[in-house]
C-alpha cells in the first residue's frame, strides 16, 4: 500500500506544477478540459492524467476523447439562454445542472443538491445548464436555463473556435477547444454578465472544477471582484482529487463537508486555510437509509469487465463476499447502457456458481466498483465489510496519506479494503433543517 501513497501524492504534486507552470491566458487555462484534470470523466484532462505513470492508456484516452469531441461538437449549433428576461436584482446567483425531472409543471426547479426549492427561494436566481431532449413548458420567473442547439451536423463552432485561436495566435491549442465543455465555457462566459446585478453578493454552485464552472467565476471576478464566488464540494471527492486543483477561475471560498476534506485541499490541491468551511452536508442526510447490508455497486464507466469479474471472482472464492446474499445497484446514469447491462448478467453467472459452494453460514459485505466516493458515505453510515475493486488503484484507491480517518488494507493489487477510525470527518452527514441561506450567512 505504501507505494501507491507515495505515487498518489507525488502525482497530485507534479499536477499542480504543471498547471501552475503552464503559461496561457487564464481564460484557456480555466475552460479546457486539458486542465480538468479529473479522473472519472472521459476527457483529455484524464489522458493527461495517465500520461504521469501509463502512456499508453493515456494515447488511448485521448484519441477516443478527441474523436467523441469531434462528433459532439458537429451536432451543436449553439447554446441559447431562455429566461422571462424579467429585471435581475437577485443577491444570490445558484448556478447548476437540471433536467425536466426538476420541474413541476409550473416552472418551478427542485435543487436536489442544495436541498430546497425555487418557488420557497424567490430572491434567488437559478442559473442553470439544461440537459436533456424534453424541456419544461415554462419556467419560473427566478430561472434561467442554458440550452444546446442541435443539428445533424454544422461546422459553426468549429468556424468560431478557429477564428478566435487565430486572432489570438493560439493554432496550436485547436484540438484542445474541440470539446462540449469549452463551447459551453464559451457561452456562458459571455452571457453570465447579463444576470449579474449591482445588486449580486454571491454566486454558488455545486463544485466539481468543470471548465464552464471556472469561466463563470472568472469572468464574474473580472465584473465585480466584491462577489463571493463558493463552490460547494456536493460529493466526497476522488481519491486522487485532482480536478481540485486550485487553477484559474477557481471560487474565492469552498464549503466542504468534513475535516478530511478540509485537510486534503489545504495539503495537497493548493487552497489555503481561510478558503475552506466544514458544514454538514445537504445532500447527504441522516435519516436517509440508502444502504443495505449486500450491495455491488456498479460505477458510471468502466473500461476492463475483466479486471471486476475476476475480482469477484476471487473474493467469492476467498469467502470474503457472499453473492448469493448481494443485490447489485446499477449506476443510475448507466441505466439503459448496454455494456453494464452485459456486466450484470455476467455478475449474476457468478452468483449461481456460488450457490454451488456451501458456506457454513451467509454473511454480509459490499463492493464497490471503479472510480467512485460512494464507499465514503456508506462507512458514514455504518456499513462494515466493504471492498473496492479498482481498474486503476493509482487513481482509485483511497488511502490515509491524503485522507484522514480511513484506513485501508490491500487484499490483491486492484483490491481494497476500508474502515474508518472516526465517524464525521470525512463526511458530516446533515439534516432537513440545514438550508443553502443557513450556510451563506455563516461565511
Amino acid at each position: 500500500m505504501k507505494s501507491i501513497e507515495d505515487f498518489q501524492i507525488k502525482l497530485l504534486r507534479r499536477l499542480k506544477e504543471f498547471i501552475y507552470k503552464t503559461k496561457i491566458e487564464n481564460f484557456y487555462k480555466a475552460s479546457l478540459d486539458k486542465y480538468y484534470l479529473c479522473p472519472y470523466s472521459s476527457n483529455k484532462g484524464k489522458s493527461k492524467l495517465f500520461s504521469y505513470f501509463d502512456i499508453i492508456n493515456s494515447i488511448k484516452f485521448y484519441f477516443i476523447s478527441s474523436i467523441k469531441d469531434f462528433y459532439r461538437v458537429s451536432k451543436i449549433s449553439h447554446f441559447y439562454t431562455v429566461s422571462n428576461k424579467l429585471k435581475n436584482n437577485n443577491e444570490i446567483i445558484v448556478v447548476n445542472w437540471a433536467s425536466i425531472k426538476n420541474f413541476d409543471n409550473k416552472g418551478n426547479f427542485t435543487d436536489n443538491h442544495f436541498n430546497i426549492k425555487s418557488k420557497n427561494n424567490d430572491k434567488i436566481l437559478w442559473y442553470l445548464i439544461y440537459e436533456g431532449k424534453i424541456k419544461p413548458n415554462k419556467i419560473a420567473k427566478n430561472i434561467v436555463l442554458i440550452i444546446e442547439k442541435k443539428k445533424f451536423f454544422t461546422l459553426n463552432s468549429f468556424k468560431n473556435i478557429f477564428l478566435i485561436l487565430f486572432k489570438k495566435k493560439l493554432l496550436n491549442y485547436f484540438n484542445k477547444c474541440i470539446s462540449y465543455s469549452h463551447i459551453l465555457s464559451l457561452h456562458v462566459f459571455s452571457d453570465i454578465e447579463n444576470f449579474i446585478s449591482k445588486k449580486t453578493k454571491i454566486i454558488i454552485m455545486p463544485y466539481e472544477g468543470q471548465p464552464f464552472q471556472n469561466s463563470i467565476f472568472l469572468k464574474t471576478e473580472k465584473i465585480k471582484k466584491s462577489i463571493k464566488r463558493l463552490g460547494y464540494i456536493h460529493s466526497f471527492p476522488s481519491a486522487v482529487p485532482a480536478n481540485f486543483l486550485k487553477r484559474a477561475g477557481n471560487p474565492n471560498n469552498l464549503i466542504v463537508n468534513g475535516q478530511s476534506q478540509k485537510d486534503c485541499f489545504i495539503k495537497h490541491l493548493g487552497w489555503k486555510k481561510n478558503e475552506i468551511n466544514i458544514f454538514p452536508s445537504t445532500r447527504f442526510l441522516k435519516d436517509k437509509k440508502k444502504y443495505s447490508k449486500s450491495n455491488i455497486f456498479l460505477p458510471i464507466n468502466f473500461d476492463d469487465e475483466k479486471i471486476i469479474l475476476n475480482s469477484l471472482n476471487f473474493l467469492m472464492n476467498n469467502r470474503m463476499i457472499d453473492l448469493t446474499n448481494t443485490k447489485i445497484k446499477n449506476h443510475p446514469f448507466s441505466l439503459n447502457s448496454r455494456k453494464h447491462k452485459n456486466l450484470i448478467r455476467k455478475i449474476e453467472q457468478l452468483e449461481k456458481e456460488q450457490n454451488k459452494i456451501k458456506l457454513k453460514k451467509s454473511f454480509s459485505s459490499s463492493v464497490f466498483i471503479g472510480a467512485t466516493s460512494s464507499v465514503i458515505e456508506a462507512l458514514e453510515r455504518g456499513v462494515t465489510n466493504i471492498f473496492h475493486i479498482c481498474e486503476y488503484p493509482e487513481l482509485e484507491t483511497y488511502n490515509k496519506k491524503i485522507w484522514k480517518y480511513i484506513d485501508t488494507k490491500k487484499i490483491k493489487n486492484n483490491i481494497f479494503k476500508y474502515s474508518i477510525t472516526k465517524k464525521q470527518k470525512l463526511l458530516k452527514l446533515g439534516d432537513k433543517t440545514i438550508v443553502l441561506k443557513k450556510y451563506l450567512a455563516k461565511i
